[in-house]
């Protein structure tokens, strides 16, 4: 269950800065001496398998490969506080996208006049999610468990004169023993995009693209007949969404983007969504960039 902070995993990091220090002082390369060092010594102290131990591989032998010993020294520090503080969150993200591999068994969705999706096996603590999401939740309740319910208040675009009937958005998350059970999508969503898209969505995101260092998770969806006719038209999303905030084109292809902010923060992270379309008003990719971190998905046509 990601990173476990222990005596051990301490004591190898002492062992790990020796190597440096080491490295540096008889002026060898330190790529034959501390890197070799570091991941023999850090690996077994992370508890978290070969694929966490791969990825510190990944980010130490990157940093001591192309960066000067007084940068590394730094950022050897920055990056091991930053790697415990958040490397457990992605980590569990990437357990939650193992997951998708076997849907049904991990997975349930139901729901009336909301989209709700369960989950069977909770992995994301209520932490994980506050630190993903960037503000607290509007409001919080107890029932079976703990709900914490957010809303989200659209920027209205230069021409705009109402209030589009998609102004307002919100989303349910449901928590028990600390993790996340539950995520439920409110009806208005679903007059933009259906309940069949999303489940769709949802089953083949487990074929996405990790791309760690743009921070954006890409996804091909391949339509049914069913979910081709589901999707939103240009017109219909200018009719729920209201005048974009940009509008560009690019041949026959235009891209709208519409922002976001979560009522009731302090600080709102940027919540950018931009929808591309062809010349006959079919959507074709939805990008949604939160914070710094984004999600791309393709809708993908047969000929």
């Amino acid at each position: 269950m990601g990173i476990a902070v222990t005596v051990e995993t301490i004591n190898r990091l002492k062992k790990a800065l020796t190597s440096f220090r080491y490295a540096r002082k008889s002026r060898r390369p330190f790529r034959a001496t501390g890197v070799k060092r570091l991941t023999q010594t850090l690996g077994p102290g992370l508890r978290r398998g070969d694929e966490s131990q791969g990825l510190c591989k990944k980010v130490y032998l990157f940093c001591f490969e192309t960066v000067p010993y007084r940068v590394v020294w730094g950022a050897m520090v920055f990056g091991g506080v930053l790697l415990l503080l958040t490397g457990c969150v992605y980590l569990r993200l990437l357990d939650v996208k193992g997951q998708l591999n076997r849907f049904d068994e991990n997975f349930f969705i139901r729901g009336d006049s909301e989209f709700w999706v369960e989950f069977r096996h909770p992995l994301l603590k209520m932490k994980d999610v506050r630190f993903l999401i960037g503000a607290d939740p509007l409001s919080v309740s107890k029932t079976d468990g703990i709900h914490h319910h957010y809303e989200f208040e659209l920027l209205p675009g230069e021409t705009a004169t109402t209030l589009p009937p998609l102004h307002r958005l919100g989303l349910g998350l449901d928590f028990k023993d600390g993790l996340l059970v539950r995520i439920r999508v409110p009806d208005p969503f679903l007059r933009l995009f259906s309940r069949a898209v999303l489940e769709e969505t949802l089953r083949q995101a487990k074929n996405s693209n990790i791309l760690e260092l743009q921070k954006l998770a890409r996804a091909q969806i391949f339509l049914t007949e069913k979910t081709d006719a589901e999707l939103p038209s240009l017109e219909k999303t200018l009719e729920l969404l209201g005048p974009p905030l940009k509008r560009s084109a690019h041949g026959p292809w235009q891209t709208l983007t519409w922002r976001y902010v979560i009522v009731g923060a302090d600080r709102s992270p940027s919540i950018t969504a931009r929808l591309s379309f062809d010349a006959t008003g079919r959507l074709h990719t939805v990008y949604v960039l939160w914070d710094e971190s984004a999600v791309e998905a393709d809708f993908m046509r047969g000929a």
